[in-house]
């Protein structure tokens, strides 16, 4: 059982505020297949191949929905896992999708935006754009009382 998310309004808070600070250095996507290719590309990087080197990752758009998201489903006779990420046309940012793919990254029994999560987002958001980038995001967190020290 997952624990309670007890941070997640003051997680997307945060996020949307670094997304304005962000402006243009928060790079957009048209199409989900732009979304696709770059996870494909992202997810090969030697610095991830062990975490997602059984992960399968499919992107959809986001239509008939408000926000974006993460589903998960494994194949069982083989237990990989698989998620299925959806954007709808607003959140086709670079920080909306690293975001969704960190949910792919979090244990099931751990809440979807706790420390542990929002320390992930923070890591990923430096190795795919910049640490400009992760400090915006960290000083949100901070600004907005997040936290992201997992230690």
């Amino acid at each position: 059982m997952r624990a309670r998310d007890y941070q997640r309004s003051r997680c997307y808070a945060a996020e949307r505020k670094a997304r304005e600070l962000l402006g243009s250095k928060n790079r957009s996507f048209e199409t989900v297949q732009d979304i696709q290719n770059e996870l494909e590309n992202f997810k090969s990087r030697k610095e991830f191949l062990e975490q997602f080197k059984d992960c399968q990752i499919r992107v959809k758009d986001g239509r008939g929905r408000r926000r974006p998201c993460c589903e998960i489903y494994s194949i069982l006779s083989v237990m990989i896992p698989n998620f299925t990420l959806k954007f709808p046309k607003w959140s086709r940012n670079a920080l909306t999708v690293m975001h969704e793919l960190t949910h792919t990254q979090i244990a099931v029994d751990l809440p979807w935006h706790g420390a542990t999560f929002c320390q992930k987002l923070l890591q990923l958001i430096e190795l795919y754009m910049g640490k400009e980038a992760r400090d915006v995001l960290q000083q949100c967190y901070d600004e907005y009382s997040v936290r992201y020290d997992t230690e």
